[in-house]
Order: structure tokens, then C-alpha cells, then sequence
């Protein structure tokens, strides 16, 4: 397994370890994240950022609604990457699913709303 595969669940002690060696944190990025969907989309006015999960050095965040199934434990990687070492953004379409627990009650993401003022 290559260090791009390596899943971490947000908020947990492995994230905490993985964390020390990024050069950007969880809020910077979303703030960064914010400004790249804004930039894509200038009429959205209001959206939710949600982070479950780093997958490799990205953190995986989901700007639409989307589903996970703890039952078959499948998370899609969908939606906007940001690589924590170099700052690089992506939007993933169509992203593979890898299997993963998030245990409710045990799995708290990332989430905030941005608003945009109109022009």
C-alpha cells in the first residue's frame, strides 16, 4: 500500500500524528477550499464544507450531500482535495470508494458553513 492509500479518520490519534508533519491545518485548508468552490462557482452564495477523512496527504472535503453506509462501510472520495503538504486543490469527480468504519458516536467531521456575499 502506497502512502496515497493510507486512510485516516478525522479527529482521531492517528490524525493528530499525521497532522504534525502537514504544513496546513484542517481550517486553513477549508478556508483555502471555500475560496477555490467560490472562485468555481461565484453564484453560491451559501454551502456546507464537510472533512471525514485524509486519504494519502489530501484532505477530502465533500461541498454536496452524499451518503455512507456503515453497513457496507464505502466512502466515495468525491469532491475537493487539498493537499495538506503542498496546497495543491482538486476537485475529484467520480472518485473510487475505499472501505472504511466511521462509527457513529465515534466519528466527528469537520463541518462549517461558508457565505459568500454577492457582488
Amino acid at each position: 500500500m502506497n502512502s496515497q492509500e493510507i486512510i485516516t479518520i478525522y479527529r482521531t490519534q492517528e490524525f493528530s500524528e499525521l497532522e504534525k508533519d502537514f504544513k496546513y491545518s484542517v481550517p486553513d485548508a477549508a478556508e483555502l477550499v471555500a475560496n477555490f468552490i467560490h472562485n468555481e462557482q461565484p453564484n453560491l452564495s451559501s454551502f456546507w464544507l464537510k472533512l471525514d477523512l485524509v486519504y494519502g496527504e489530501y484532505y477530502v472535503f465533500k461541498d454536496e450531500p452524499y451518503s455512507y453506509n456503515l453497513k457496507i462501510a464505502k466512502y466515495n472520495l468525491t469532491g475537493v482535495w487539498f493537499n495538506a503538504k503542498t496546497g495543491e486543490i482538486k476537485r475529484v469527480k467520480n472518485g473510487k470508494s475505499v472501505d472504511v468504519i466511521m462509527e457513529p458516536l465515534k466519528s466527528f467531521p469537520f463541518a462549517k458553513e461558508y457565505t459568500f456575499k454577492e457582488n
